[in-house]
């Protein structure tokens, strides 16, 4: 795109705002040097210019905007989605969005059940049971209420996947590791193998996890342990 000059006696706000791209009439040109930008943004020099130049609020506009955050969007929940994935080595976004979901399932439930009388037996039976199954799941720590429910968070759920869990277990150091392990197929849980780090185990299943027979880093666990018997060093 050739370079224009900016329009005499026009600050540098209303030009890059009134200034359209031929290649589309939402398209905002960058005023530096003139390169396409995204749709209906400005570069950094725009913006701070854009500042400069912008009229000091009145009191009653202060008033209004003084609990507005420009800088973070309502969809983004802070960033937070971003954090729990960084945390717990969640490398698939469709992951946090099922577990999400659940959270979501679970408080709706929640929300039903605790309009319903506390003495109806349809209400007291669904609690049990709702409870029972997060407890064997090993995302609330007890059966004691539904207050646990309302506190359900797509953490809980990373929590109980394999890799966090191995890490609990001291299988490996960190999350890293532990998933090299899990893809690489050195661990089981029961008599089967597994190699999806996003496997969700179950309380119960927790005390089936171990290495697989044939598995190097075993071998190497026991050896160092001194506990490496002579017919598994044979083999």
């Amino acid at each position: 795109m050739a370079k224009s000059s900016r329009p005499t006696g026009t600050t540098w706000s209303g030009w890059a705002n009134t200034y359209q791209n031929p290649n589309g009439p939402h398209t905002v040109v960058c005023c530096c040097n003139f390169f396409p930008a995204l749709p209906a943004a400005l570069c950094v020099v725009c913006l701070c210019e854009l500042v400069r130049v912008m009229r000091k609020l009145k009191f009653h506009e202060k008033k209004l905007l003084r609990k507005v955050n420009f800088l973070e969007w309502k969809r983004e929940r802070g960033h937070r989605e971003a954090q729990v994935m960084h945390r717990y080595h969640v490398t698939g976004r469709d992951d946090y969005k099922k577990y999400s979901g659940l959270c979501r399932m679970v408080q709706k439930l929640v929300s039903i059940l605790k309009q319903m009388d506390p003495r109806d037996p349809f209400r007291i039976e669904m609690t049990d049971t709702l409870l029972e199954k997060l407890y064997n799941m090993g995302v609330i720590p007890t059966r004691k209420s539904l207050a646990l429910c309302d506190q359900l968070s797509v953490s809980s759920f990373c929590r109980r996947r394999l890799s966090t869990v191995l890490v609990r277990l001291k299988f490996s150091e960190h999350l890293k590791e532990a998933v090299t392990y899990i893809e690489q197929g050195h661990i089981r849980v029961g008599p089967e193998t597994v190699t999806d780090p996003a496997y969700l185990v179950t309380r119960n299943m927790e005390d089936f996890i171990t290495w697989v027979d044939t598995s190097k880093i075993k071998r190497k666990v026991l050896q160092y342990n001194d506990k490496l018997d002579d017919y598994d060093a044979m083999n």
